[in-house]
């Protein structure tokens, strides 16, 4: 019995070690979002209020917390478990811009071999990329 409980020890310190290690994935160069388009499924323009709601909506979809920032922006916040992270959103008529502002947790630092592109962990470039996703399908329900 003393022979499989040390077996099932070893087994469990290596599992554990394992989780921990792939917990803390690589940085990888942090993804630009700038001069997207606004496009509607009519092609009809929108107005700001219109595109400022449609954004505002979209981040809801994602637990994002979207609010309209005084220098005419939006400022983007979201919390994932022990992450977090900010976001500017600067648009107009025609194309918006989502810009990093800063992070928690997600190993934010300057790139050496890219300084235009900083690294960051792998899952900012994902929550951006769906926000993205979901901002275009609101603009494409109008």
């Amino acid at each position: 019995m003393t022979k499989l409980l040390r077996i099932l020890m070893c087994t469990l310190a290596a599992l554990s070690f394992c989780q921990a290690a792939t917990a803390a994935r690589p940085s990888k160069p942090m993804d630009t979002f700038e001069n997207l388009p606004i496009q509607t499924t009519s092609g009809k323009a929108l107005t700001r209020a219109q595109i400022q709601a449609a954004i505002i909506q979209a981040g809801k979809q994602r637990d994002w917390i979207i609010k309209p920032a005084a220098d005419g922006t939006l400022a983007a916040h979201i919390d994932v478990r022990q992450h977090s992270v900010d976001l500017a959103i600067r648009f107009d008529t025609k194309k918006y811009d989502i810009q990093y502002k800063n992070s928690t947790n997600l190993g934010y630092e300057i790139n050496k071999a890219d300084a235009t592109r900083p690294l960051i962990h792998p899952s900012y470039n994902k929550w951006v990329h769906n926000l993205v996703s979901d901002i275009n399908k609101e603009f494409h329900r109008q």
